[in-house]
């Protein structure tokens, strides 16, 4: 009797340790699942840089993740930047029984997805933005962002502006919520640097070839020491050139994309000086890249990457919680730094700083 006793307290605890062993998979052991996301972006259209830079900073960590014995399986969608189309794409992937995906690229689109979101209560990395620019819908609880907030520029703007004495500035400014943000931030920074705004314009994205010309002439007409910049590569490319034909070598202030079009040689910086936006990108990230792509990456595509490296592992180990609320109660450590969400879906700790293009 003694020994059968031995025999099933002996059987209860290894049965016991089993069960303790697979509820708590450490995990990097649990990555034998695989994992269905989906990603509605701007691969045609305006935002195809940003839109392409995501789906490589995607794919390139589906690669890391397939060495480490995990399944990522992206259904891709091209909105073409049309916001029809956007929420044509999420409505797809909520067909597919798709409940988190990559994107949407531009605010615009953002607001334009974010109603599905909600009513079919799906989750959205959005790598290109914040929840600032997000025209009258930032309060949402389905998107998390990987820049940090849009206002946050305002402070290295005006500490550059006191540093180089600039007492006239033009602010040019895409006709979005993402120019309109920047435009405010930067209208403050010019007054706190006792700086004059003596221009600020709104551009439309398909008039930038036309109208950027003529606003560079007002511009030295007026006689502004520093233009602010957000806009389309277009216009970054007409802005830079215009400039250099009139020998207006004043420096430009602008998003990430001024820095963009000079790294992948589609405008020639000549005598300008050219400053950037831009939040931290790690050396290791882009040498990573450029193996990969044999090309420079942005910031989009380091935010993408981490987007999914954060998806991936809330859906292996979320259990019962929502991926949404599993990711917030888990700051994450990537290439960007760390990932600690706010209320509102911005990363608390994210920061901008002025860099001079070369």
């Amino acid at each position: 009797m003694k020994k059968i006793l031995i025999s099933l307290i002996t059987l209860v605890v290894i049965v016991a340790g089993y069960t303790y062993s697979r509820n708590n998979t450490p995990a990097e052991v649990a990555s034998t699942k695989d994992v269905n996301l989906g990603a509605v972006l701007a691969l045609t259209g305006y935002a195809v840089n940003e839109g392409t830079q995501m789906k490589n900073g995607i794919e390139l960590a589906r690669a890391d993740l397939k060495k480490q014995g995990i399944t990522l399986n992206v259904d891709y969608f091209d909105d073409g930047t049309d916001p029809k189309k956007t929420a044509e794409g999420i409505m797809l992937m909520h067909s597919k029984d798709i409940k988190t995906i990559f994107g949407p690229t531009w605010s615009f689109q953002v607001t334009a997805g974010i109603p599905i979101l909600e009513k079919y209560n799906m989750l959205a990395f959005s790598s290109d933005e914040s929840s600032d620019i997000i025209e009258d819908q930032s309060g949402t609880k389905n998107v998390l962002y990987g820049m940090p907030a849009s206002s946050k520029v305002e402070g290295p703007t005006t500490e550059w502006l006191k540093k180089n004495s600039v007492k006239k500035v033009a602010i040019m400014f895409s006709n979005s919520g993402y120019g309109q943000v920047h435009a405010d931030a930067w209208a403050t920074a010019a007054r706190l640097a006792g700086a004059e705004v003596i221009l600020s314009e709104k551009i439309d994205y398909a008039n930038e070839s036309t109208v950027v010309p003529t606003l560079v002439l007002k511009a030295k007409s007026q006689g502004v020491e520093a233009i602010l910049w957000t806009g389309g590569e277009t216009g970054i490319i007409t802005l830079i050139k215009k400039m250099n034909e009139l020998g207006y070598t004043i420096p430009v202030i602008g998003t990430e994309g001024v820095h963009n079009v000079v790294r992948a040689g589609k405008a020639e910086q000549g005598s300008l000086k050219l400053y950037s936006l831009e939040n931290t990108v790690s050396e290791e990230f882009v040498n990573k890249y450029k193996e990969m792509f044999s090309a420079e990456p942005q910031a989009y595509a380091q935010a993408a990457y981490d987007h999914t490296m954060i998806a991936v592992q809330a859906e292996l180990n979320k259990g019962t919680a929502t991926t949404r609320d599993y990711v917030v109660a888990n700051p994450h450590k990537g290439y960007a730094g760390t990932y600690d969400f706010d209320e509102r879906g911005d990363i608390a700790s994210g920061e901008w700083k002025v860099v001079e293009v070369k």
